[in-house]
């Protein structure tokens, strides 16, 4: 009713009289214009989500980097075995500690450097190949490890 009236007052204003005709192109760009507005629309929407998840999987690889150089660090004093004052650590913490060890090439498999230390760590583990691995897992995430001395990353409190 409303594109009748609105094709017979430009019909009328142009001196045309082919109503029929004016209201088919006038419904057909209004479809028209439903349908490119509507795939605009998708195509954002499917963007965004694609977006949002890529965004998603970096954080909670992130999160994950963060929380298995925590209990990496929580962990090594289930190393410290037969050292003056060191009880002996629980079994259960030394297996914590190779669990999360062995989350490393998993988390940092982009990095060759960091892949190349742990290589070097188990071929012959020593404190001082650990305090290089845990440093230069360090150097991926937020927590700042540049600011403590070997001493601190070796010092096991008890």
């Amino acid at each position: 009713m409303v594109i009748g009236f609105l094709a017979e007052s430009t019909a009328a204003a142009r001196g045309d009289g082919d109503l029929m005709t004016d209201a088919i192109t006038s419904f057909l760009s209004t479809i028209a214009g439903a349908l490119v507005g509507g795939a605009c629309a998708v195509y954002g929407a499917i963007r965004a989500v694609e977006r949002t998840s890529e965004g998603l999987e970096k954080s909670e690889i992130r999160r994950q980097r963060v929380m298995c150089l925590v209990n990496l660090t929580a962990c090594r004093f289930a190393l410290a075995q037969n050292q003056i004052g060191i009880p002996q650590p629980p079994y259960e913490m030394r297996l914590r500690f190779l669990a999360e060890l062995n989350k490393v090439p998993a988390l940092w498999s982009d990095s060759e450097d960091i892949m190349r230390n742990l290589r070097d760590y188990d071929a012959q583990p020593s404190t001082e190949r650990l305090v290089v691995v845990l440093r230069s897992l360090a150097a991926t995430t937020p927590l700042r490890f540049d600011k403590l001395a070997d001493t601190d990353i070796v010092r096991v409190f008890n």
